[in-house]
This record gives C-alpha cells, structure tokens and sequence, in this order.
C-alpha cells in the first residue's frame, strides 16, 4: 500500500475517530475508577460510623457510671433485733438498718421504710455515737446512720422489706433494697 492510495480525506475523519475513541476510554477508565473510590469512601465512611457508635457507647456508660458513682458507695444493712426478753415478750423484736455512706460527699432526704411502717416509727441514731436523733435530713461523708423500725412481732418483721431513698450531691434521687439493689428515681 503506497501512499498514494490513501485517501487522505478520510483520514482527519479516521484520527477524529481515534481520538474519540481514546477520550471515551479515558473517560470510562476515569468513572470505573472514581466509582471505585466513592466505594471504598462508603466502606470507610460506613466503619468510621461503626467505631463513633461504638465510642458513643462507651461515652454514655462512661456517664452512666460517673452519674451513680456515689450512690454505689451507699450501704444498706439490716439486722433482726430481738428484744431482751425474746421475740414473743412485750418489747418484742424489731428490724435495724445502717445506711452507710463511704462517698466522699454528703447525701440527703435519707429516708428508710420498713415495709409498711410510717416514717414517723423510724428513729436514726449516728453511728458509732449511739444518741438517739431525729432521722437525718442528711449524712455526711464517711458517715453511717442506724435506723430502727417499730417492735413487732417474729413472724412480722420476718416478712418486711427495707428500702433507702436518698439524694446524692448531683441531686439524683435513689431507692437501695437490703440486697443492695440500686435504681434511680
């Protein structure tokens, strides 16, 4: 093939063809690649989600903690007290509970109920300083106060449950079972 038989008319036609098709590809190799990068920007994006979930989490477990982390420090025991002439005499027996605070704060409004029984059958003395006092509108840090229910009879006190309610410094309001068991008001 010589050059003489090319027809050169055809032949911008042919290099626009050419160049066409070299800017077609490009352009499809440029998207294939870009749409391979906003998948790996999903995937990324998408685990970035997973892990602030996941420090989200921790954060509010975080606050969860740092919110009853005095309250966890409040006690609540209880005892059976049985009169001196035994359960069945006059004076009976009656149920003692210490509420223990060994925060490093004060809480207030410590209320303890005996089952049933009015606040005003509680009496509180502060331990180990066993002087009878009203029932405290608060206790201090690293102190205990000893409530008492009113006398009863066995099978009675047997069967009542005692509850704390209290307020730590944050002003968040608890209710602690004898078990020890903790919740929010």
């Amino acid at each position: 093939m010589s050059l003489e038989s090319i027809n050169w008319g055809d032949a911008p036609t042919w290099a626009g063809a050419i160049f066409a098709a070299a800017a077609a590809a490009f352009t499809f190799i440029t998207l294939r690649s870009q749409r391979q990068q906003l998948d790996e920007q999903r995937v990324f994006i998408g685990e970035q989600l997973v892990n602030l979930q996941a420090e989200r989490d921790a954060l509010v477990v975080a606050a969860q903690d740092r919110r009853s982390a005095q309250a966890r420090q409040v006690t609540l025991r209880t005892r059976l007290v049985i009169g001196p002439d035994g359960p069945d005499a006059a004076d009976g027996c009656y149920l003692q509970a210490v509420v223990s605070n060994s925060s490093d704060r004060p809480i207030t409004d410590v209320d303890v109920e005996f089952g049933d029984l009015t606040a005003d059958q509680v009496q509180a003395t502060r331990v180990p300083d066993h002087r009878i006092v009203d029932a405290p509108c608060g206790i201090g840090p690293r102190q205990a106060y000893q409530f008492a229910s009113k006398d009863s009879s066995m099978d009675r006190v047997e069967e009542i449950a005692v509850t704390t309610v209290f307020t730590d410094a944050s002003g968040v309001t608890w209710r602690l079972t004898d078990d020890n068991f903790l919740s929010e008001i």
